[in-house]
């Protein structure tokens, strides 16, 4: 099954609590490659059990949050596929929760095709479809009602004012006609935080961002979650960071 090794993550968490790995008692003297083994399975352990905590946490934030942002580094070529088989993995236990809308970072343009969405979608994503391609398609399976929110691709503005439409348009698309909605986004990371943000050395002023409105429209019912990039291990931002095994276990 595609998600299996996901599933994996959160039927650990749902079903059993795993054994502590044993240590070994061999006292000789180890050789380098051995070593790095040994902190390779270190680090694996390490951040097996930070998920496991987080998607503890996560399932029991997910019963009284409004919104849950799920937010990636999704790169200038292509992002991770990890990321988006990860969100794809958890949408039904969050469709069971009540969560009927799935937000993303796309062109709200495509929401006016009712028909032949994916073919338009595949388009406009190209290579990052292998990062956005697993939840959206999985969102649709789960009949979530899917939201492009984000500027069309030849916009020009600031990335405050990009935020500032996004958001109206997320205001238009969803809560102004549902208030009760209950949503899940799927953006880059830099547009989850809750308090204004410098998000570019080239616009050093502070930013607002889709993160930022939507806690102050829903104080304390937003979720923010990262998804680390391989190379990078920093989550102070957010209310939840996740690993998935990248870097103990890379492509």
């Amino acid at each position: 099954m595609k998600f299996a090794r996901l599933g994996i993550l959160i039927g650990s968490v749902l079903n059993c609590s795993r054994s502590a790995p044993q240590k070994s008692k061999n006292t000789e003297p180890t050789s380098e490659a051995q070593n790095r083994s040994k902190s390779l399975d270190d680090r694996c352990t390490e951040d097996e059990e930070w998920d496991q905590k987080s998607m503890k946490e996560l399932l029991q934030l997910a019963k009284t949050s409004k919104v849950v942002m799920f937010g990636i580094d999704h790169g200038e070529d292509v992002g991770d596929r990890r990321d988006g088989e990860f969100v794809a993995s958890l949408l039904p236990q969050f469709h069971a929760q009540g969560f009927r809308y799935f937000a993303v970072e796309c062109p709200s343009s495509l929401n006016s095709y009712t028909q032949h969405f994916e073919e338009e979608a595949k388009k406009v994503f190209a290579a990052h479809w292998t990062e956005f391609g697993p939840p959206i398609t999985r969102a649709r399976e789960l009949g979530m009602r899917l939201i492009c929110y984000d500027v069309e691709k030849n916009w020009v503005g600031t990335y405050g004012e990009r935020e500032i439409v996004a958001w109206d348009n997320l205001q238009k698309n969803i809560f102004a006609s549902e208030p009760d909605a209950k949503v899940v986004i799927y953006a880059g990371a830099k547009h989850l935080h809750k308090t204004p943000v410098e998000v570019s050395f080239l616009e050093p002023e502070e930013v607002k961002t889709i993160g930022y409105y939507l806690e102050q429209q829903f104080p304390g019912l937003v979720t923010t979650v990262y998804l680390q990039p391989e190379k990078s291990r920093v989550s102070f931002f957010y209310d939840l960071s996740f690993y998935l095994s990248k870097h103990c276990r890379p492509i």
